[in-house]
């Protein structure tokens, strides 16, 4: 909403939503926050994101040992410089990690993990499916073939 009007959802959003509905959950439903609790007009200002993800890490323990995810979604799969990239520096793989490459754009992976909660407890086993970031692409094809690998039944995106 800007100025009391209702915005027409842009494309990041639409994707994003059609995404959740295809892992079957409802949008409303779901924790989301930026790895990076900065605003930026150049990425490269951030870099290297080492020492912010540093100390911006605590706070996404401290919400992920509150929500106690099954899932955490990286909206982004590059091996640097993305979400995916951020979350591999806090979360012990566990397994393979399945890649299914994309079609015009990067690729989705995938992989069981032990997440540190610290002090808030003990390791919990989340999985981890990163995929391309729908700012540039539609996540939910490359997903959605993801998800049949692993053996998923197909679901209606809901692409509104």
């Amino acid at each position: 909403m800007k100025d009391g009007i209702v915005q027409k959802p842009r494309p990041h959003q639409r994707r994003v939503v059609a995404l959740m509905r295809r892992l079957g959950v409802e949008p409303a439903s779901v924790l989301a926050t930026n790895g990076i609790f900065l605003e930026s007009k150049n990425v490269a200002a951030l870099r290297p994101y080492g020492p912010i993800w540093g100390r911006h890490w605590g706070v996404h323990r401290k919400l992920l040992s509150i929500v106690g995810p099954e899932w955490i979604i990286c909206l982004g799969a590059g091996k640097t410089d993305s979400a995916y990239a951020l979350i591999n520096q806090k979360i012990q793989v566990v397994g393979a990690v399945e890649e299914v490459p994309g079609t015009g754009g990067p690729a989705a992976r995938m992989y069981r993990g032990l997440l540190a909660q610290g002090e808030e407890g003990g390791d919990r086993e989340v999985s981890v499916l990163a995929v391309p970031h729908p700012s540039r692409w539609d996540p939910v094809e490359v997903a959605d073939r993801m998800l049949t690998k692993l053996g998923w039944p197909a679901q209606d995106s809901g692409d509104p």
